[in-house]
């Protein structure tokens, strides 16, 4: 069931900002984490010249001393 939501009304009664509860800001900050994360894979996928086979770079690495 979804509440009504609640908002901050100036002296005129336009709504100026909106109440939330903590659970639901969480939940908004985590969409909008997961959708900058989505944008920024589609903008690495868009803009990559190439891709490393996962085996190729786990070998340098290990060669590398860093794994």
């Amino acid at each position: 069931m979804v509440k009504p939501k609640e908002y901050i009304i100036d002296g005129k009664g336009k709504k100026m900002a909106v109440i939330l509860s903590l659970a639901e800001y969480k939940k908004l900050l985590e969409y909008i984490e997961d959708l900058k994360d989505a944008l920024d894979l589609d903008q690495a996928e868009r803009t990559a010249i190439g891709f490393r086979n996962y085996d190729d770079i786990r070998a340098e690495l290990i060669t590398e001393g860093k794994l």
